[in-house]
C-alpha cells in the first residue's frame, strides 16, 4: 500500500484528555448603596472565570484596592461616588460599577433677612431666606419668631413678613429632611416706629403775654424735634416758649420730627391781639379838673403828681391821665395869674391792679413723677385787691376746680410730658404763672415671659423677658443658683440637671420694679435603676413565691418596667415595676429589670437568686 494512501482515525475523547478549558472573566451586577454618613458599608464583587480572575476595586478618588470585597468604615460624604470592580484573566477582562450615595441630615443652616444693620420699621414687609446643606434634600423649612413658629412651612425656605408691632424680635429657622432637622443661628431684628405728631392747637394770645407751644411726638428711636418760626428761625426741642410776644411774631409755627423710619410735621398758628386803652376811671384812666377864683382871671393851670409837674399846662384846668402804675398818688394843681399863683388842696388817688408775681410750685422732685402717683400744686400771687380764685391748667387746658387757696392734688393717670401753669384772678384782671414741666414716667412691668420649658439634658434653651416702662427698665435674670445675668434674653447651652429650676426675670427703673418667673424642667432617660427581691440572703426554696420590685429615677416618669430571668424577659411589662413569681425549679437564677420612658431605657444591676430543692 502506498504510504500516501494511509488514513488515520483519531477519536475526539482522546483529544480532550490533553486540553484545559478556559473561561473569560465575568461579574454579576452590583447593587448601588444608600448609606448614612458615619456608618459602614461593604461592596461585594461576585466574579467567575477560569482561571480564577484577579479582582480589584477602583474608588472615586482613583485608589485601587485588591480583593473582591471592599469595606468602607465610618464613611463620609467625600467618599461618595462611583466604585468600579475590575477583574481579569488570560481570557478577558470585565468591569461593573456601583454607586454609594452618602446621606446626612441638614447642616450649615443659614437664615438671612432683607433688613439692613438688623433694623426695620413698623409697617414694612421684610423677607427671610433659610438655606441648608442636606442629602437627601430638605423637605421643608419653618420660620420662628421669639421661639414660636410663624407663617407656613416652606419648601423653598422663603417668606415675607409684615412688621405689625414694634420691639426687638429674634428669628431663626429649622430645616427638615427625612433624616432629621437642624436650626439656624438667631437673627435679631429691632422694629422701630416712624415719627408721628399729635394735632397742635392754634393759640390766641394778647400782645406782651407769654405763650408755649408743645409738640407731642412718638416714634422709635425717639425722633429729633425742632420748631420753625414764621421768620425762618429753627429751634430744637419739643417745647417752644415765646416770652412777651409782639404782633411781629404772629403767624404759622411748624413742628418737625425726624427719625430713621420717617418724618412728620404739624403746624399751629399764633394770633397776637393787642389792647386798646381802658378809659373808665376806676381802672386805668382818671379825669382831673382844677379851678380857681381870680381877678384878673387865671392865665394857666399846672397839675402835679407827687410834687412833680406832669402833663401840659392848661388854660381850662382840665386833664386826662392814663394810670400806668399802681400805688398811692398825691395830686394837686397850681393856678397862675399875672400877679401870682396859688396851690390847691391835695387829692390822694389809690391805683389798684390785677395780680402779679404769679408762682406755681409742684411736689414733683426734679420735675419727674411716676404714673399712678398723686402730686400737689400750689399757686400764689401778689394782688390788690386780693386774689379771688386760682385755676390750674395742663397743656393749656383748665383742669380740676377753681380754688380760693390755689392748692390742688392730681392723680397722674397717663405717661408723657405735661406742662402746667396757673392763673390768678381778681376784680381787676388775671395773670398767668410761668410754666412748670412734669415728666410722668411709667413703672417697670413685664409684658411677656417665656413659659415653663421641658428640656432634654444636654440641649440648649432660651428664655425671653419682654418688658415695658419709662424710662426703659434695666433687665436681668436670677438663676436657680442665685447668679445675676443682665439682659432680656437668657441662653443656657448644653444644660445639665444642676441648672434646672426657677429662673426669675427682674425689671427695674426709677418708678418701680417687676418680677416674673419661668421654670426649666430637665428631662432624661431612666437612671439609678434598682431591682429588689423578697428573698433573704439571695436564697429561696423551690415552690416559694418571690416578690420583685424595680424602681428608677426618670423625667418624664417611667412608662413601663420589664423583668428578665437569665437574660430572658419574663412576666408582663408593668408600669408599677412589681411582680410575683412562683419558682418551680431549683438552680441559680440571675434577675435584672429594665426601666423605659420616652427618652430611652436603662437596666438594673443583676440580682442572683439560688433556688434550693426539697431535702
Amino acid at each position: 500500500m502506498h504510504p500516501a494512501s494511509l488514513l488515520f482515525k483519531i477519536h475526539p475523547a482522546s483529544l480532550l484528555r490533553g486540553m484545559r478549558l478556559l473561561v473569560p472573566s465575568s461579574i454579576q451586577a452590583i447593587d448601588d448603596k444608600k448609606i448614612i454618613e458615619g456608618d459602614n458599608v461593604t461592596l461585594i464583587c461576585n466574579v467567575s472565570g477560569m482561571p480564577t480572575p484577579m479582582v480589584s476595586w477602583m474608588t472615586p478618588d482613583s485608589q485601587r484596592v485588591s480583593g473582591y470585597r471592599l469595606e468602607v468604615t465610618n464613611i463620609d460624604r467625600s467618599q461618595a461616588g462611583e466604585y468600579t470592580c475590575e477583574v481579569s484573566n488570560e481570557c478577558g477582562n470585565a468591569t461593573e460599577t456601583a454607586t454609594i450615595d452618602v446621606q446626612y441630615k441638614p447642616e450649615n443652616v443659614q437664615l438671612t433677612s432683607s433688613v439692613v444693620d438688623n433694623k426695620a420699621c413698623k409697617g414694612e414687609v421684610i423677607s427671610f431666606n433659610c438655606s441648608a446643606n442636606a442629602n437627601p434634600g430638605v423637605t421643608s423649612y419653618q420660620l420662628f419668631e421669639n421661639e414660636s413658629a410663624i407663617l407656613n412651612t416652606s419648601t423653598l425656605g422663603m417668606w415675607g413678613k409684615h412688621l405689625e408691632n414694634k420691639g426687638v424680635f429674634v428669628f431663626k429657622c429649622v430645616a427638615k429632611s427625612s433624616l432629621g432637622s437642624a436650626y439656624s443661628t438667631s437673627v435679631t431684628v429691632a422694629v422701630n416706629v416712624p415719627s408721628s405728631l399729635q394735632v397742635i392747637d392754634d393759640k390766641r394770645v394778647i400782645e406782651g403775654d407769654n405763650v408755649t407751644l408743645l409738640c407731642r411726638v412718638s416714634g422709635m428711636p425717639s425722633p429729633m424735634v425742632s420748631w420753625m418760626t414764621p421768620n425762618g428761625q429753627r429751634h430744637s426741642g419739643y417745647m417752644l416758649e415765646v416770652k412777651s410776644i409782639n404782633r411781629s411774631q404772629a403767624g404759622e409755627y411748624k413742628c418737625e420730627a425726624i427719625n430713621e423710619c420717617g418724618n412728620a410735621t404739624k403746624t399751629a398758628s399764633i394770633l397776637v391781639q393787642f389792647k386798646l386803652p381802658v378809659l373808665p376811671w376806676t381802672t386805668k384812666h382818671v379825669r382831673e379838673k382844677s379851678s380857681a377864683d381870680a381877678n384878673p382871671g387865671v392865665a394857666s393851670y399846672q397839675l402835679f403828681e407827687n410834687e412833680t409837674a406832669i402833663l401840659n399846662t392848661s388854660v381850662s384846668g382840665m386833664w386826662s391821665k392814663t394810670l400806668e402804675s399802681k400805688g398811692e398818688f398825691v395830686y394837686r394843681c397850681v393856678a397862675k395869674i399875672i400877679i401870682g399863683s396859688e396851690y390847691s388842696m391835695s387829692v390822694t388817688v389809690t391805683v389798684n391792679d390785677k395780680p402779679e408775681n404769679v408762682q406755681l410750685m409742684s411736689s414733683a422732685m426734679n420735675n419727674k413723677a411716676c404714673k399712678g402717683k398723686v402730686i400737689s400744686f400750689n399757686c400764689s400771687a401778689n394782688a390788690n385787691p386780693g386774689v379771688t380764685s386760682y385755676q390750674l391748667f395742663e397743656n393749656e387746658t383748665a383742669i380740676l376746680n377753681t380754688s380760693a387757696s390755689g392748692m390742688w392734688n392730681k392723680t397722674l393717670e397717663s405717661e408723657g410730658v405735661f406742662v402746667y401753669k396757673c392763673v390768678a384772678n381778681n376784680s381787676l384782671g388775671s395773670e398767668f404763672s410761668m410754666s412748670v414741666t412734669v415728666t410722668v414716667n411709667v413703672p417697670s412691668s413685664i409684658v411677656q415671659i417665656t413659659q415653663d420649658q421641658n428640656v432634654t439634658e444636654g440641649h440648649n434653651v432660651t428664655l425671653m423677658c419682654n418688658v415695658s416702662g419709662i424710662p426703659l427698665p434695666m433687665v436681668s435674670w436670677m438663676t436657680p443658683d442665685s447668679q445675676h445675668v443682665s439682659g432680656y434674653k437668657l441662653e443656657v447651652t448644653n444644660i445639665n440637671r444642676t441648672q434646672a429650676g426657677e429662673y426669675k426675670c427682674e425689671a427695674s427703673n426709677e418708678c418701680g420694679n417687676a418680677a416674673e418667673t419661668a421654670n426649666i424642667i430637665l428631662l432624661h432617660k431612666p437612671e439609678n435603676v434598682q431591682l429588689k427581691t423578697s428573698v433573704m440572703d439571695n436564697k429561696a426554696c423551690k415552690g416559694d413565691m418571690i416578690g420583685f420590685n424595680c424602681s428608677a429615677y426618670a423625667r418624664p416618669s417611667v412608662t413601663s418596667y420589664q423583668l428578665f430571668e437569665n437574660d430572658t424577659a419574663i412576666l408582663d411589662a408593668d408600669p408599677s415595676g412589681m411582680w410575683k413569681r412562683n419558682v418551680l425549679n431549683g438552680g441559680v437564677f440571675t434577675y435584672k429589670c429594665m426601666a423605659n420612658n420616652s427618652l430611652g431605657t436603662e437596666v438594673s444591676p443583676f440580682v442572683m437568686v439560688t433556688v434550693n430543692g426539697f431535702s
